[in-house]
C-alpha cells in the first residue's frame, strides 16, 4: 500500500526523539552526499542538508503525493533533490553517496535485499549505511518490524539483517540499542544498524 502523508507523519513522530543520536553517530561533514530511502515529508532530509550544507541530499519516496509535500516544505534548500522512484532501481551513478539512511523503512519491505544491493551500488568505497528501527513491546529486537502500526510484516531478526547485509557485500556491520520511551508510551527504544561498503 502506498504511503500517505498521514502514515509518514506518524512514523516521523516515532523516530524524532532518537534521530539526534543517529545523527551524532553518523558524524556528517559539510561536503557529504547523502541518500535517504523513504524520505517521507522531507523532515529528515532537511536536517541532513543543514549538516551537509556544502554537499547534497537526495530523498527517495514511492508516493508522489508525499514527494510533492517534501518539495514544498524544502523550497528554501538548494542542496536537496527529491525523487519519486522505486528504491529497488535508484536512478543514480555508482559510488556517489558517502552515506545512505533508512529510517523505519528497509526492514518493512519484502524487496529489502534488492534495495540494499542498490544502496551498496551507489555508495562510495568506505561509504556507510545507517538504519534506524523503532522498537516497542509489540516489536521487540527479536522481531523487528517498522510498519507504522507495529505489525511484524517481515519478522526480520538482527541476525537476518546481518546475513542480508553480508550477502549484499557490506562489511563492518554493527548495531547499537537506544533505550527509553521518548517516542510514545509503547516505544521501548530504537536500534541503529551501521554497515560500510569496503574500499576498492
Amino acid at each position: 500500500m502506498e504511503n500517505s502523508p498521514q502514515v509518514i507523519n506518524k512514523v516521523i513522530l516515532k523516530v524524532t526523539d532518537f534521530l539526534e543520536k543517529l545523527l551524532q553517530q553518523m558524524n556528517l561533514q559539510s561536503h557529504d552526499r547523502v541518500i535517504e530511502i523513504g524520505c517521507g515529508d522531507g523532515s529528515i532530509c532537511r536536517k541532513l542538508a543543514s549538516m551537509a550544507h556544502l554537499g547534497a541530499v537526495v530523498g527517495i519516496e514511492s508516493s508522489n503525493e508525499v514527494i510533492d509535500l517534501a518539495r514544498s516544505e524544502s523550497a528554501n534548500f538548494s542542496n536537496i533533490l527529491y525523487l519519486w522512484v522505486d528504491a529497488k532501481k535508484i536512478p543514480w551513478q555508482e559510488k556517489y553517496f558517502t552515506h545512505a539512511v533508512s529510517i523505519a523503512t528497509l526492514t518493512d519491505n519484502s524487496d529489502r535485499e534488492r534495495m540494499l544491493n542498490e544502496l551498496f551500488r551507489v555508495l562510495t568505497p568506505n561509504g556507510s549505511l545507517w538504519m534506524l528501527l523503532v522498537l516497542s513491546d509489540e516489536n521487540p529486537p527479536t522481531e523487528l518490524s517498522t510498519s507504522a502500526d507495529h505489525q511484524p510484516a517481515s519478522q526480520a531478526t538482527v541476525n537476518d539483517l546481518y546475513a542480508m547485509l553480508r550477502r549484499c557485500s557490506f562489511q563492518q556491520i554493527s548495531h547499537s540499542l537506544i533505550t527509553g520511551k521518548g517516542i510514545n508510551q509503547t516505544a521501548t527504544g530504537a536500534l541503529i544498524i551501521n554497515a560500510s561498503r569496503p574500499p576498492d
